[in-house]
């Protein structure tokens, strides 16, 4: 008989100790924990905490270690709980097996299905929890660290032979299901641990498909591919973008992380044509600085990158999320601040910025000294400071990104924005002064989104009597030669229309509004909040006093 296995799943916003005594409550003879950057902290302190309840046997390692206690040596009764097991798996856990052994038991190195099937399959031949011969397995024997080495069957399970976990009886509603359908990346960035691996090995297709109509079929919210590059095989990606096009259920919505250079005319013809909202797409683009992208090993051509994103914005029928990294070889402030314009210029949905993780195991880390790059000692390892950015500069850079967040990323403020950069040289220029502004009114404390386009508001008129010598501090040293030409009166216009795309004014899910355009014309528009734009999550709007089909621009 197989082992019993429960999957017990958290977030990091559960509290710690509901996250332990629930673990505790289980009453397991071995618990496992699938460990990352953005759970390591937390996973470490349940293993500690765990391990000082069920303190490591005489002789850690030996087969016998599932007993039921061992004599104190001090005439006391002997501890009648029972053993328990515990280890690590998972990129964390593996780059730093030595940190996890102080309270695991052996730590699982590779792809982990195998030899957990092999494990399971030893608990029930009563081979209590042995893992000395575990394939991947790295464990400790007096002060020395032993290394078991992997098996080739680890990766031809993911291929063939990986269990579907799931049988109907869950409630995929409003639910994210993370899918993978490959591993590996064909391509090898510095700062990936994918970089240290070699090929891509993918699912096969026909499994793959009845997976996904099982999602479907589910009406599951989101399907969230963790596939590197998932359009690294473009005919595969176009059969499986074209098989959920075929089987859309209207709901289920599907999010790839793509190489955009690599999208042929197939490839935008087939994603233009999708449903409004069916597919997101994540492109990565790091950095527009020629050396900086050789230094990290980045092949993709940007200018094709550009072209695509551009195209597949026209339809607005795929949410687009750019992102960039900060603190990358070569790229001072200053360049970085280019990248940031080149990138946000584009007007993606989403446009992240990111920080370095310096990552154990990678090239990025082997080279940290060369680069002059300081990291932080704890999980994620984001980078505080290189040979060309000062943690000032990082600290800056983070603060825009704050903006960025809550100012575009929200959506709020699609109209306003764009005629917000009249005033300043450029959009990271508008970014800073924002973010400047921000911490003198409101520290760090947050902003409700209902308030947000009043502060835009008082944010540009605080520019403009600081550009006008009404008052003497304050933001707005880099503006533009546009800035004489802004127009406070539209920009709040702009706002109050932008606010009505996402807030209906009363219980009613309708509204009728007037406002100025920029010719002076005082036009009427309805507002539908019953049918939101799948992409923009803008209400449905009209002229009425204007034939149909007229549209506000």
């Amino acid at each position: 008989m197989f082992p019993e296995i429960e999957i017990a799943e958290y977030t990091i916003n559960d509290r710690y100790e509901d996250i332990l005594f629930d673990l505790l409550s289980r009453d397991a003879d071995v618990i496992g924990f699938s460990v990352y950057i953005w759970n390591a902290q937390p996973c470490l302190q349940l293993l500690a905490d765990l391990r000082s309840l069920f303190p490591f046997p005489d002789h850690p390692g030996s087969g016998d270690s599932c007993g039921t206690g061992r004599p104190s040596g001090t005439g006391e009764k002997p501890d009648t709980r029972r053993y328990l097991t515990l280890f690590a798996g998972g990129p964390e856990a593996e780059t730093h097996p030595e940190q996890y052994l102080a309270f695991c038991d052996f730590v699982m190195c590779g792809p982990g299905e195998y030899p957990f099937s092999l494990f399971c399959r030893k608990l029930t031949e009563g081979d209590a929890a042995s893992w000395e011969d575990l394939p991947g397995a790295v464990f400790q024997v007096k002060e020395n660290l032993q290394r078991v080495p992997e098996a080739a069957e680890a990766y031809h399970t993911f291929a063939e032979e990986l269990p579907f976990l799931y049988d109907g009886t869950e409630d995929f509603e409003h639910r994210i299901v993370y899918y993978e359908a490959s591993r590996g990346c064909p391509f090898r960035c510095t700062y990936c641990l994918s970089s240290e691996a070699a090929g891509v090995l993918f699912r096969e297709m026909e499994t793959v498909k009845k997976e996904l109509r099982f999602f479907l079929d589910q009406k599951a919210a989101l399907v969230k591919f963790v596939d590197r590059t998932f359009n690294a095989n473009a005919k595969r990606a176009r059969e499986i973008w074209s098989f959920i096009k075929e089987n859309d259920n209207g709901v289920t919505g599907f999010h790839f992380e793509i190489g955009a250079d690599l999208l042929g005319r197939e490839d935008l013809d087939l994603l233009k044509s999708l449903r409004p909202g069916l597919v997101q797409l994540e492109i990565g683009i790091q950095s527009t600085n020629r050396p900086t992208l050789e230094a990290i090993r980045r092949t993709a051509d940007n200018e094709k990158i550009f072209r695509a994103v551009s195209e597949l914005l026209e339809n607005q029928n795929i949410a687009l999320h750019t992102d960039l990294i900060v603190g990358l070889p070569y790229e001072t402030a200053e360049i970085f601040q280019k990248s940031f314009n080149d990138v946000y210029r584009l007007r993606a949905h989403q446009f992240q910025v990111g920080f370095l993780k310096v990552l154990s195991g990678t090239e990025m880390a082997r080279r940290a000294e060369e680069y002059g790059i300081i990291s932080s000692s704890r999980p994620p390892y984001t980078v505080l400071s290189t040979k060309w950015i000062t943690p000032a500069e990082i600290d800056g850079i983070r603060r825009i990104a704050d903006m960025v967040e809550i100012f575009w990323n929200a959506g709020l403020f699609r109209h306003a924005l764009p005629y917000l950069e009249k005033l300043f040289a450029s959009p990271f220029a508008m970014f800073d002064a924002l973010a400047v502004y921000y911490r003198e009114q409101k520290g760090n404390g947050a902003l409700s989104p209902r308030l947000r386009g009043a502060f835009l508001a008082e944010f540009a008129e605080t520019v403009l009597r600081k550009r006008e010598g009404q008052i003497l501090s304050g933001p707005g040293e880099d503006l533009s030669a546009e800035a004489e030409t802004f127009d406070a009166g539209l920009f709040r216009e702009l706002l109050r229309f932008d606010e009505r795309l996402h807030f209906h004014p009363s219980r009613r899910m309708a509204a009728r509004d007037s406002f100025e355009t920029q010719a002076g014309e005082r036009v009427t528009i309805e507002f539908d909040y019953t049918k939101k734009h799948p992409v923009t999550k803008e209400a449905e709007y009209r002229y009425p006093d204007r034939e149909e089909g007229a549209d506000h621009e």
